[in-house]
């Protein structure tokens, strides 16, 4: 059996779950459960959703669609391990036994679980910096990690399930910013649940700023109109299927921005078809076994 996740990800992966604090080693990662890596994931999911950014802040949205999917990614790779170790696989050669690996954005690349964050206030041998050198460090940080999100990627297509937009980068499409810049701009074009609701005489504009006022941050509006009694659930599931339906599709925003032609983009679309169901028929093997 192969690895599905290199190890260094999976080190990423903790550190952008759990944080740069811990002390990760290969028995972290042998003592690690899906239930703390699920409880991580929510917690994380919702400091950077990118509904937490402020509204029609483009560049603050941005960023935490970047955070966000990072976090998606290592919710995705240590999921991979996790049920690639129910199987037998057990990491093999050496390890890292705990010991630094050096800032966490010094080697890693978009898309492949990579965290952003860095620790400028510290030096390689772990002393801390002074302030101009530590200004130096974060700018040089930030400038490596610019050029990383525009790099494209050149490797070996993961052998997982993968979204459209990660099928992108990892085929060499795309680059990792150009992904996000998709994203965002899919998002902006999706028509507002309450406005749908408005057009089909189901909310008033008064429903909808009672919603919009009582709703708890990330609480999605839909779940918040139910529980007022606003809506009910078969009415909500017309009002998310017809939100669906009218959304642009993520692969027009490449065409639209003379990235990807439209052809280009329907083989690409039924290649990504084609590999997320060969590893999904290879993962209902395994499971049968």
């Amino acid at each position: 059996m192969t690895a599905v996740v290199a190890e260094h990800q999976l080190y990423r992966a903790c550190e952008i779950l759990f944080g740069s604090e811990l002390r990760l080693s290969r028995e972290f990662l042998e003592y690690l459960q899906p239930a703390g890596v699920k409880s991580a994931f929510r917690r994380r999911a919702r400091e950077t959703h990118p509904d937490t950014a402020a509204a029609g802040d483009q560049e603050a949205q941005q960023r935490c669609s970047v955070l966000f999917h990072d976090v998606k990614q290592a919710y995705e790779d240590l999921l991979a391990y996790l049920d690639a170790r129910e199987k037998g696989y057990r990491l093999c050669g050496p390890g890292n036994n705990g010991h630094s690996r050096g800032p966490a954005w010094a080697a890693a690349e978009p898309g492949d679980g990579a965290t952003h964050r860095h620790r400028p206030e510290r030096n390689g041998k772990g002393h801390a910096w002074s302030g101009g050198s530590a200004r130096r460090f974060r700018r040089a940080g930030e400038k490596g990690w610019q050029e990383r999100l525009q790099r494209r990627y050149q490797g070996p297509m993961p052998q997982r399930p993968l979204l459209f937009g990660h099928f992108l980068y990892y085929a060499g499409e795309v680059s990792w910013r150009q992904v996000i810049q998709a994203l965002v701009w899919q998002r902006q074009q999706r028509p507002r649940l309450g406005e749908l609701g408005r057009r089909l005489g189901w909310l008033s504009e008064a429903d909808i700023l009672q919603v919009l006022d009582r709703r708890l941050p990330l609480r999605p509006f839909g779940e918040e109109a139910v529980r007022l009694g606003l809506l009910d659930e078969p009415r909500l599931r017309v009002l998310v299927w017809q939100q669906r339906r009218l959304q642009r599709r993520f692969g027009d925003y490449f065409v639209e921005h003379a990235i990807l032609s439209g052809p280009r983009v329907e083989t690409l679309a039924a290649r990504h078809r084609q590999h997320n169901l060969r590893y999904a028929r290879t993962r209902q093997q395994s499971g049968s076994c």
